[in-house]
C-alpha cells in the first residue's frame, strides 16, 4: 500500500478508493483529499459532542463530502446540508454520498456577506486543486452564486447544531456578518483558516462578544455558544 501511495502522489489526477468498515468508501483524487481524509477520519478533528441524536449539520465548502459522511456515521438520524459552489466538487460529493448511502441536500452556493455573484478561482498545485473566492492569483475562474448566513438560516428555519465553514477568501466577512439574532440559531461553528490574510483575532473577539466560547484546533477555530 505504501509503495502504491507514493507512486500515486507523483501522478496527477490518479484516483484510488479507501474502503473502510462500516460501509465507508471514499474516492481520493489528490494529496489534499488524502489530508482531508486524515483530518476527518483519523484525527477526528471535526468531532464535537452534541446534545441531540438528531442534529442539523451544515457543511459550507465541503470539497469532497468527507465531513458530512463522518457526521452521517456519528449521527445517522441527523439532517445534513452541503453548500458547495464548485460544480466539479459537487459531482465528487454526490458520488461519495451515493456510494456511502448518505441522504443529504447539496446546494450550488458559496457563502458571502452579500447574495449575488462572485468569482470562484481554481488554483492548481502539485498537491491538488484549491478553490478561492475573489482571489488575486489563480489559473482559472468561474462565476458562482453567493448566499448570506441570514439566507441560510431563513432557508433552514431551525437552529443549526453544527456548521463547518470552509470559505477561503471570505472568512472574515462571513464571520463578521453574524449578529446577535443569528447567533441564537447557530449553536456550534467550526471555521477553517485558509489564508494568511484572515484577521483571526478580530473574528474571535466578534464571536466572543456574541457569547461564544473559542478553542483553536490547528488551522480550525471552534466556537460554541454559551448556554
Amino acid at each position: 500500500f505504501r509503495r502504491r501511495l507514493l507512486r500515486w502522489l507523483f501522478l496527477p489526477r490518479q484516483t484510488f478508493t479507501i474502503a473502510l468498515k462500516p460501509r465507508l468508501f471514499l474516492e481520493i483524487f489528490d494529496f489534499i483529499d488524502l489530508k482531508r481524509f486524515h483530518t476527518v477520519f483519523i484525527e477526528d478533528r471535526f468531532f464535537l459532542p452534541l446534545r441531540t441524536s438528531q442534529p442539523l449539520l451544515v457543511s459550507v465548502g465541503s470539497r469532497n463530502g468527507f465531513d458530512i459522511i463522518k457526521f452521517d456515521l456519528d449521527y445517522p438520524a441527523g439532517k445534513l446540508l452541503v453548500l458547495e459552489p464548485s460544480a466539479e466538487n459537487r459531482s465528487v460529493i454526490k458520488e461519495n454520498f451515493a456510494k456511502n448511502r448518505v441522504d443529504a441536500s447539496v446546494l450550488p452556493y458559496a457563502l458571502a456577506a452579500e447574495s449575488g455573484k462572485a468569482f470562484l478561482y481554481r488554483e492548481v498545485s502539485r498537491e491538488g486543486d484549491r478553490y478561492l473566492l475573489d482571489a488575486i492569483k489563480a489559473q482559472s475562474f468561474t462565476r458562482v452564486e453567493t448566499r448570506t448566513m441570514a439566507w441560510l438560516l431563513n432557508h433552514l428555519l431551525e437552529p443549526i447544531d453544527l456548521i463547518l465553514l470552509n470559505v477561503p477568501g471570505k472568512e472574515e466577512e462571513v464571520m463578521l456578518s453574524i449578529n446577535d439574532h443569528m447567533a441564537f440559531f447557530i449553536k456550534r461553528l467550526l471555521l477553517k483558516e485558509n489564508t494568511l490574510l484572515i484577521n483571526s483575532r478580530k473574528i474571535v473577539r466578534h464571536m466572543q462578544s456574541l457569547g461564544y466560547f473559542h478553542e483553536k484546533r490547528g488551522r480550525y477555530h471552534v466556537f460554541i455558544l454559551a448556554t
